[in-house]
């Protein structure tokens, strides 16, 4: 709603629960958007330290379509690319530190940002943080226990069924979406 609101194309976010991201990967999403990808995904960055841009066709065409209440990992609507331009940027590899949980869910995950910030003190870069972690493997232990949330596998099945039956339908709303513009 926001984006109609505002007549905007498309849209770069982060939640709320990731302190940690770099800037300069919101610009890129921006121009990966501009350039007409529907979903933007960075590859190899810490669990919680991507930015995402989601394009506004792609995102009314999900919205008319889909069946779930639940979009909290609303990700996996998106990243269809046999529907949608899903363009995924591997991150430069002083960056790369996947599966390690740099989000705020879990009280561990809070207590490994405190440790990170008490190293690194203000608005601290990520590649500084992603050095610190590598001088420091230790800090890992912190919150190593828990892991990234995801759909389960009924719900990403039962998606799969609803994609594979509707495709035809999703797609060709999804081309009027991109013809009114």
């Amino acid at each position: 709603d926001a984006c109609l609101h505002f007549g905007l194309e498309a849209f770069v976010g982060i939640t709320g629960e990731n302190p940690l991201f770099d800037p300069r990967h919101c610009m890129q999403a921006r121009a990966l958007l501009a350039d007409g990808a529907d979903l933007e995904r960075f590859n190899g960055l810490p669990i919680g330290c991507a930015a995402y841009g989601v394009g506004m066709h792609a995102l009314r065409t999900i919205c008319d379509v889909k069946q779930e209440v639940d979009t909290e990992i609303w990700g996996y609507l998106l990243h269809r690319p046999a529907l949608f331009e899903v363009r995924t940027v591997e991150v430069d590899p002083a960056l790369r530190l996947p599966g390690v949980r740099l989000t705020i869910d879990y009280p561990e995950d809070l207590d490994l940002m405190r440790a990170i910030f008490a190293r690194l003190p203000g608005a601290p870069a990520l590649a500084d943080v992603v050095a610190l972690l590598r001088a420091e493997p230790e800090l890992l232990r912190i919150n190593a226990h828990r892991k990234q949330a995801d759909l389960p596998a009924e719900a990403k099945a039962r998606l799969d069924a609803f994609f594979a039956t509707e495709h035809g339908r999703i797609a060709e709303l999804l081309r009027r979406y991109r013809e009114q513009a």
